[in-house]
């Protein structure tokens, strides 16, 4: 039976170590951060009931078949643990990728849901709002981290709008399919990135 050989910290870069194990550690925290943030929520609608129970069995699934012990990476021999460093830089590489797809997508479903009278942000790195028709007011886990991110979803509603937006005209005001009213505001030098998406449901 062969034995893996136990990294051997006086050969590896303290970095590449704390690199993987902070990997599994965060990558924990999600997982657990999801079955926390369902649990906590207090739906207020018949579609965020529905979302809500889907999302509680989702967790419970989680919980029960997906949630894996860690790998112990100081155990882990040098050529594993380099391998794995490898695999976590690509799969944050494509989760960059994703993430401005993923977070347009989560922005348009819930401009669909009829419970939501607005969906409002404030700026880079500010928490997404949800102001429900019933006039309590929601904070999402989405934000823009950077001016280059909002600026381009700011762009998209433009294009929602057949409106031209830069930065000598930089405000959006217009209504999307009879459906919808946007406000925004593209970033510049002398104006903060923001905008409201208001549901006429």
């Amino acid at each position: 039976m062969l034995v893996q050989k136990p990294v051997n910290f006086q050969n590896m870069v303290a970095s590449d170590i704390y690199f993987v194990r902070d990997d599994f550690v965060e990558r924990d925290r999600i997982k657990l951060s999801h079955v926390v943030n369902v649990v906590n929520s207090k739906p207020r609608q018949y579609e965020a009931k529905a979302v809500f129970l889907r999302n509680f069995v989702d967790c419970l699934v989680l919980a029960s078949f997906k949630i894996k012990k860690s790998p112990d990476h100081t155990k882990m021999s040098e050529k594993d643990l380099i391998k794995r460093k490898e695999e976590i830089l690509m799969r944050l590489t494509q989760l960059k990728k994703n993430e401005k797809k993923d977070k347009k997508d989560a922005i348009l479903k819930l401009m669909r849901i009829k419970g939501i009278k607005e969906i409002i942000c404030d700026g880079v790195k500010k928490t997404i709002r949800l102001l429900h028709s019933d006039g309590n007011y929601e904070e999402t886990e989405m934000k823009f981290e950077n001016l280059e991110e909002l600026n381009s979803f700011i762009l998209f509603l433009s294009d929602l709008l057949h409106i031209h937006i830069d930065e000598g005209k930089p405000f959006l005001d217009g209504p999307v399919e009879n459906r919808y009213h946007v406000q925004a505001t593209l970033g510049t030098e002398f104006f903060k990135p923001k905008f409201v998406i208001s549901n006429f449901f």
